[in-house]
């Protein structure tokens, strides 16, 4: 009708749109998953980008609108005060990396920890820690939640259930990519847990192929 009318696309409104579009499909996606907190033990296996981390967060609402006192564990470290800050307003989710919320959970109970700690005392000291001074500690949880969990120890997944309150639902959630288990956590370990595989990445993977591009032109000047 109007052959002199010229057509543009505005890339970020392109991304704005996809990005939704994404964030729809994950929601989609997890809205069932999330009532899988209803059991007591559940893994989810899923690559990067299938949700996992916002899967963990849903659970750990949840649980806290149930009255549950939660533990929200990452190991990685931007990931843990990411978590920190999302639930800072949330007085029932204790949310954090392995090591320092670990740390501000014992400190109560006679935990010092070493101003610069050995690669074996991160290894093993915060779980001997746990072991030792469970009796000892007052702040227990109802339900422990692990994002990544394929970056957790065996020595920590065998001691972080002793912060459990025993009289309560004891509910113990792991996320992770199975594929990349690096300390080889045998699998009879999880036996008759509910087991859920998430397959579709739904990560909005433009701004990081932007980001890669240019890096690529980067090194060309190099």
């Amino acid at each position: 009708l109007r052959p002199e009318a010229n057509f543009s696309v505005d890339q970020h409104g392109l991304m704005r749109a996809t990005r939704r579009r994404l964030a729809d499909q994950t929601q989609a996606i997890l809205r069932i998953a999330e009532q899988l907190d209803a059991n007591q033990q559940v893994l989810v296996d899923g690559p990067a980008g299938s949700g996992k981390t916002r899967l963990a967060c849903a659970w750990a609402r949840r649980a806290a609108e149930r009255g549950e006192r939660v533990l929200l564990l990452s190991f990685n470290l931007p990931i843990g005060a990411w978590l920190t800050a999302k639930f800072e307003r949330q007085p029932l989710v204790t949310a954090g990396s392995f090591h320092r919320t670990i740390a501000e959970v014992l400190a109560p109970a006679g935990f010092i920890e070493p101003a610069e700690p050995t690669t074996e005392f991160f290894a093993t000291g915060y779980s001997d820690a746990i072991e030792h001074l469970a009796p000892a500690v007052e702040q227990r949880f109802d339900t422990i939640i692990l994002d990544e969990v394929q970056d957790f120890r065996p020595e920590w997944l065998a001691a972080l259930p002793l912060l459990l309150d025993v009289d309560g639902p004891a509910r113990q959630f792991r996320l992770g990519d199975q594929s990349q288990n690096i300390y080889g956590v045998p699998e009879d370990e999880v036996l008759g847990w509910t087991q859920l595989r998430l397959q579709d990445n739904c990560r909005n993977t433009r701004p990081i192929a932007d980001v890669a591009e240019r890096l690529e032109i980067g090194r060309a000047h190099v």
